[in-house]
């Protein structure tokens, strides 16, 4: 979507540099206990919080990472949350 005329370009905003890092530990350690809770009380419930939060957590952290770089990136913001939402979207419709 183009800007009007008139309106400043809009700038990336400022994310921290390491923040894709801080995501990618955390959403480790919240992975891990969610197995071991999972392995611990058998409940085949908690399966299904295992796989959301492992196919989210890398395609997040590659979004920070990229976001996080924007003049290394020459890609607008918009750019990038459209190709994440599209490509999580076809990968949900395709799954069988």
């Amino acid at each position: 979507m183009p800007t009007p005329p008139g309106a400043p370009p809009l700038e990336p905003a400022a994310i921290p540099r390491h923040l894709w890092l801080v995501a990618l530990v955390v959403g480790a350690v919240a992975w891990v206990a969610a197995a071991a809770a999972t392995a611990l009380t058998d409940d085949t419930i908690l399966v299904p919080n295992l796989i959301i939060l492992g196919t989210f957590l890398v395609p997040v952290c590659t979004l920070l990472f990229v976001l996080s770089r924007p003049h290394e990136a020459h890609v607008r913001t918009e750019t990038l949350l459209l190709g994440f939402l599209a490509g999580g979207r076809r990968e949900s419709c395709s799954a069988p």
